[in-house]
């Protein structure tokens, strides 16, 4: 069984953050979520939903990781509220506008953090 976010997708990451350095820019990896537990899309694939959103939690980290990218834990925030709100559209996979605006939040906090550890670093608020 292939892992998620095996050999290919991992090279593509290492060849995008490289790209995104090269043009002065910190990559963020956007890791998303496992698909909506109890949704057909999850049973059509046949897997359980806390394996998906372990295997897609650890695949992110270590992709940021290797190439010393920031991490927008976005699954891990889906994971952790999926029994007290419905995050996702009717499709099981995708996020609804409470799910996205929670995505965009947890992106925006992790630049924000950085930024302010940059600016820190240079001795300027």
């Amino acid at each position: 069984r292939a892992g998620f976010l095996a050999g290919t997708v991992l090279s593509s990451v290492e060849r995008l953050c490289v790209l995104i350095r090269a043009n002065g820019a910190m990559p963020v990896l956007y890791a998303t979520w496992g698909y909506q537990q109890g949704s057909t899309a999850l049973a059509a694939k046949g897997w359980d939903y806390d394996v998906m959103a372990r295997r897609l939690a650890d695949a992110y980290r270590k992709a940021a990781e290797n190439n010393h990218a920031l991490l927008a834990e976005v699954g891990r925030r889906f994971c952790e509220l999926t029994d007290a709100q419905n995050l996702y559209a009717a499709d099981g996979v995708h996020p609804n506008e409470e799910g996205s605006r929670l995505a965009a939040e947890i992106i925006a906090a992790v630049i924000q953090k950085q930024e302010e550890k940059q600016r820190l670093r240079e001795g300027t608020r």
